[in-house]
């Protein structure tokens, strides 16, 4: 919390940005701006929140091509290094990859090996 937080686009010279959070860890819901903004660290702000993980969404308009791309990353605010949240993270991690591959049936099912691995050792973390 309190710690300051920007955004900037490498390695595009001229680009516009957007930022958009559903719930948001700043006292805004999102950030817009151009490399200028950017480069004078004006796209991003103070972290209000104690802790979460939030997920957000980024636009990039690369100005010298016309192309834009997405992103949907995720900030984690107050995270520890509490292995049970490690874990819990990379619950979260291996749902979303699930999602995303559902033409890959065989790294779906390792994914899931994977996930079934993680909820046992955290359920044996927590029985301790």
């Amino acid at each position: 919390m309190g710690q300051t937080f920007t955004w900037t686009v490498k390695p595009l010279s001229k680009f516009h940005l957007a930022i958009l959070f559903p719930k948001t860890p700043f006292s805004l819901h999102g950030f817009m701006g151009s490399q200028d903004d950017a480069s004078q660290g004006k796209i991003g702000g103070k972290i209000t929140a104690t802790v979460g993980a939030y997920k957000y969404w980024v636009v990039v308009h690369d100005g010298a091509t016309g192309k834009t791309y997405t992103h949907d990353p995720k900030i984690i605010v107050g995270r520890g290094f509490d292995a049970e949240e490690e874990i819990d993270f990379a619950l979260d991690d291996l749902k979303v990859a699930d999602e995303k591959l559902s033409r890959q049936p065989e790294l779906q099912e390792r994914i899931r090996t994977v996930e079934n691995e993680l909820k046992q050792i955290v359920r044996q973390l927590k029985s301790k």
